[in-house]
């Protein structure tokens, strides 16, 4: 059958045709679907012959090339090449390397991304030079096996902190828990959230840029060391929920009127951050200024002011250069006391130390599209298809990289989001790991959603580099269904999985079989997104579902059935024997949720839900003080050490 030029354009930009759903059947990419990506990617095509146009444009403009956009290469080997004419290599630092006329091979080159360059025509290629795996647990730690903590910042309750968990509880949660022997503790992301953000917008993985940090847990009592007064906080209880509006108002008094003091002062640190920042700091600072008289999405912005390049723009920044200077110094802080609550962990025991969350996405109106430019796709969605979690599938309203983009710019903003990340913790998780893959984007038309194939070599590349620069552990959140080899791939170039054991147990009380967790992976009861240990045990997630018209009666008998097996035991000893169990495992890591630590009933996020369940917003019920000498928690730490997965002494 002769394939359509329409057809054909759409799998060139890697649209995929079909798709095979949860429940076995086929579904095909439709024609209003393709035409809405296709729009995405910039590109116009309602009939055959405006297909066939941009199609010759695309394949022209590729054949015309000597080489592809980028090339992935292995760091520190020769590569041949088969070019001609006058090549040089400029490496990430800057420094020039002549290649001469007709060059046979690539030299060595260090890790990094690298540009190839032809003198006679300027045609370029990125060259991906990446080690040959991303650091392993025993090249960072010298150790084969550890355990680690499982949590989330917002949750952190403290007798000083201001209602919201901050960096100073993350800082002594770390010291308490290295001090029972965790290598890591893992918390949700604390990417930027956006100055000017929807006051009901308080999910971490829905963030303004991932590149800078969170000024939401800047800890208020430690100001006066940025030039600011520090300001005591009333402390919170290790219960209840958190008061986001009140936590706001009060951080953002406090920012003001430190910055009215800070600004008059010589802050030669404040300085040096500035101009390491560069040109992307400034941009970010910028956004956020915008933002507070022009609303949190650059989307319904003026046209002048959406560019950050316009002539409006840098108008714009030359009149508000103190306002801009003010979120300046607010990233300062929020950077400093992230990277001292890793230092704080390191220096308290733990091997690795914080495991900091990439989110899949930012915001389409957010800070990280505005400046990423073309590296991002507009007009869709990152979700999934129907599954059982939602039958009419997930839209995520969160914006794609574009695989163009991407290739075309050498993935340099795809690698700075990574380093603003990395350059804070000892351990990444890169959220939906599957995206690197294959994404699923939904259009803003209305029309249904499909897959579009993205660069997997290439991204994972990008990864291996940063980490390696960085000497971090990266884990591939890789749940739900992925094709037939992809965690082969992953393992192979060092980047460990995530496995779940409530997904292994056939009921509340079965034991998990030897083999339920890879070695190279991190293993655990659940996620923020699945039932507590607890919860599954009593059956309390069911209950809450049921409750909020999830689940039917049928439904909820059916599942309550499933899980009552033989003998009942008590939840504190079905989570002692889980926990010995995922000790004694083969996995390299072993994370143990704080919630599960005191068998809270009810998890962080509730999939499918936004105001009937309190998302985001459950406290610990440990308070950081008492985290060094609580007793369930040094109960499972005992259970870890026992196993051989803790330096701690006893």
């Amino acid at each position: 059958m002769t394939t359509s030029a329409f057809q054909a354009l759409a799998d060139h930009v890697g649209i995929v045709a079909e798709y095979t759903d949860f429940h076995g059947h086929r579904v095909t990419t439709g024609r209003a679907t393709q035409e809405a990506l296709l729009a995405a990617f910039g590109i116009t095509a309602k009939t055959e012959v405006e297909a066939r146009r941009a199609l010759d444009i695309l394949t022209e403009d590729q054949a015309a090339r000597v080489l592809p956009f980028c090339l992935e290469i292995n760091a520190g080997q020769a590569h041949p090449l088969e070019i001609t004419g006058n090549w040089t290599v400029t490496l990430e630092t800057g420094d020039v390397r002549v290649l001469g006329s007709d060059p046979e091979c690539l030299p060595p080159l260090p890790v990094g991304i690298h540009n190839l360059s032809r003198s006679c025509d300027g045609q370029t290629c990125w060259l991906l030079a990446r080690p040959r795996v991303a650091p392993s647990l025993q090249s960072l730690t010298g150790q084969d096996k550890v355990w680690g903590a499982i949590g989330a910042i917002y949750a952190l309750s403290s007798r000083r902190n201001a209602g919201l968990g901050d960096y100073r509880d993350l800082a002594d949660a770390a010291g308490a828990l290295g001090g029972h022997g965790a290598a890591f503790l893992g918390i949700n992301p604390v990417h930027a959230m956006g100055v000017a953000a929807d006051a009901g917008l308080i999910s971490p993985y829905s963030p303004s840029h991932r590149g800078f940090a969170n000024t939401w847990h800047i800890a208020l009592d430690d100001l006066e060391r940025f030039g600011g007064c520090n300001v005591p906080g009333t402390g919170t209880l290790p219960d209840g929920v958190v008061d986001y509006p009140a936590s706001h108002i009060a951080r953002a008094e406090a920012f003001e009127a430190s910055w009215h003091v800070a600004k008059g002062l010589s802050l030669p640190k404040l300085v040096s951050f500035r101009d390491a920042g560069g040109t992307q700091l400034a941009r970010f600072a910028l956004f956020e200024t915008l933002s507070e008289t022009q609303g949190g999405d650059w989307r319904y912005w003026p046209a002048e002011f959406k560019d950050p390049d316009s002539p409006a723009c840098r108008q714009f920044a030359d009149q508000n250069a103190d306002r801009i200077a003010y979120h300046i110094w607010l990233q300062w802080i929020a950077q400093t006391q992230v990277s001292e609550a890793q230092a704080a962990a390191r220096a308290n025991g733990m091997a690795l130390g914080l495991y900091l969350d990439y989110a899949v996405g930012a915001r389409p109106g957010g800070a990280e599209t505005w400046m990423g430019g073309s590296s991002h796709l507009q007009g869709v969605s990152l979700g999934a298809p129907p599954d059982p979690v939602s039958s009419t599938g997930q839209t995520w309203g969160l914006a794609p990289l574009s695989p163009f983009g991407l290739r075309r710019t050498g993935y340099r903003a795809f690698a700075a989001l990574l380093r603003g990340v990395m350059r804070q913790c000892g351990m990444i998780r890169i959220d939906h790991v599957l995206g690197f893959f294959r994404a699923f984007l939904i259009p803003e038309t209305g029309a249904p959603g499909a897959y579009v194939r993205y660069p997997f070599e290439e991204m994972l590349a990008v990864v291996m580099i940063e980490a390696h620069k960085a000497g971090v552990l990266v884990v591939g959140e890789d749940l739900g269904l992925v094709p037939e080899g992809f965690r082969e791939s992953l393992a192979d170039r060092g980047i460990y999985g995530l496995d779940i054991a409530q997904f292994w147990m056939k009921s509340a009380q079965s034991n998990l079989p030897p083999d339920a967790f890879r070695a190279q992976a991190i293993a655990g009861f659940g996620t923020h997104d699945t039932p507590t240990l607890a919860g599954y045990i009593t059956g309390a997630d069911l209950a809450n579902l049921h409750k909020l018209g999830l689940l039917d009666d049928v439904q909820l008998a059916q599942h309550r059935k499933a899980r009552r097996p033989q003998p009942a035991v008590s939840v504190l000893q079905a989570r002692d024997r889980l926990h010995d169990q995922l000790a004694a495992s083969r996995a390299a890591l072993v994370s143990v949720q704080l919630d599960d630590v005191t068998v809270e009933e009810m998890q962080q996020n509730l999939p499918g839900t936004v105001d009937q369940y309190p998302n985001w917003q459950k406290r610990h019920r440990i308070a950081v003080e008492d985290m060094s000498t609580h007793a369930e928690l040094g109960a499972q730490a005992a259970l870890m050490r026992a196993a051989g997965r803790s330096q701690a002494e006893d």
